[in-house]
């Protein structure tokens, strides 16, 4: 899948009427602009938030009915297919949905997906996995900081934690000596009036005001939601309670540093998962969580151990982002799908040293491959170039 694009003819970017797909197809549509495109983006959340992308022009979503309006874009991009993407299927000749690029299927994080559909369906220069969102200029980043926010609820009840967990997982984060605030939506206040203090209830008129109110935060702890994607967005360290391991890889939220709660391994199948997951996590798990986020996020120079996917690493704490996770859980997939350069391919290609792109930073990686089997078994007797290099690394 290739979309030929002009420079000289505006593009029209339709974005999801989700909250968290719309920060992340916003990477595509800033590096349209770094690249020298004319771009106008149609969300109803951006409109409440244009005064943190003032690269590019945003109006309100367009309505089914009014999809003639888009009839002088010489290009129509969605994220995913819609009501409107199919109607314009009908009349627009350059209408695409970039959600059926295969690419979608990748093994990585939504974030780092939209940067190789930059790459390789627009055919983009030096694409970024940055969407563009800058914090407004009187604000101060983590001003508060022993203010947690939490958000309770998600667009789909089954995705959501228990509310007296919730509860309680405040009130322990208080005992602590946090400031817990709860952030709900409008219509879903009256609930939780009856379950929380009415001090850790704010008010907020806009999602503009919601974002500044995060943005001076320390934390942010909640379900899988679009909440927690703006969070991430802004820089803010988050928790997020997910209900399955793959729904965590492509969406947990994949800007700023992040840890992941999920259900036990025993709860098998996916039915199962979503109807019982709640049950099977407790306050105590989240805590032990929080605590493991708190301490990436204190010391920046303090190296981290662990195990993904039966794999060891060490890793200083200031680069164990969640795309540094993302990588680590499949780095032949990253390597291999680099943007270069490639340096070095040498001894019967037996080594690949890259320049691999995580989180926004640029890293040499250095892979050592096995040519075939009798390669295989020679290593199998000798400590291999990898060993001695992984031993070396931990003096």
């Amino acid at each position: 899948m290739k979309i030929n694009l002009d420079k000289s003819k505006k593009i029209a970017f339709i974005c999801s009427p989700r909250l968290g797909d719309t920060l992340i197809s916003m990477v595509v549509v800033n590096n349209l602009v770094h690249n020298g495109y004319l771009v106008d983006v149609f969300s109803d959340y951006l409109y409440d938030l244009r005064d943190w992308f003032s690269l590019v022009k945003i109006k309100p979503a367009i309505a089914l009915n009014n999809q003639q309006d888009l009839v002088n874009y010489s290009v129509v991009l969605h994220m995913y297919e819609s009501e409107l993407s199919k109607a314009l299927d009908d009349w627009h000749k350059n209408s695409f949905v970039l959600a059926h690029s295969p690419l979608y299927k990748s093994p990585m994080s939504l974030v780092d997906i939209q940067v190789l559909v930059c790459r390789d369906v627009l055919d983009l220069q030096n694409a970024v996995r940055v969407n563009g969102m800058q914090p407004l200029s009187e604000l101060v980043f983590c001003k508060h900081k022993q203010r947690i926010v939490i958000h309770p609820t998600s667009s789909q009840k089954f995705r959501s934690w228990s509310a007296k967990k919730f509860v309680q997982l405040a009130k322990k984060l208080e005992d602590l000596g946090f400031e817990p605030k709860f952030i709900v939506a409008q219509n879903e206040k009256e609930e939780w009036q009856k379950l929380v203090k009415e001090a850790w209830l704010p008010e907020f008129k806009s999602l503009s005001a919601t974002a500044a109110f995060i943005y001076e935060s320390a934390f942010f702890v909640g379900n899988d939601s679009g909440i927690g994607h703006l969070a991430s967005n802004l820089g803010v360290p988050t928790l997020t309670l997910v209900l399955r391991k793959n729904l965590a890889r492509q969406w947990r939220p994949n800007w700023s540093c992040g840890e992941i709660v999920l259900p036990p391994c025993w709860l098998i199948t996916r039915p199962l998962k979503e109807k019982f997951w709640k049950y099977c996590i407790s306050v105590k798990m989240v805590l032990r969580k929080f605590n493991l986020l708190q301490q990436h996020c204190a010391v920046a120079d303090k190296t981290i151990c662990g195990k993904i996917n039966d794999k060891s690493f060490i890793c200083y704490a200031k680069y164990f982002t969640a795309a540094m996770q993302d990588f680590l859980k499949a780095p032949d997939f990253y390597i291999d799908n680099s943007q270069g350069p490639f340096f070095k391919s040498v001894v019967g290609d037996t080594t690949t040293v890259v320049v691999v792109n995580i989180g926004g930073k640029e890293f040499v990686v250095k892979r050592y491959n096995i040519k075939g089997a009798g390669h295989f078994l020679r290593k199998c007797w000798r400590r291999s170039n990898a060993m001695i290099s992984w031993n070396n690394v931990q003096y």
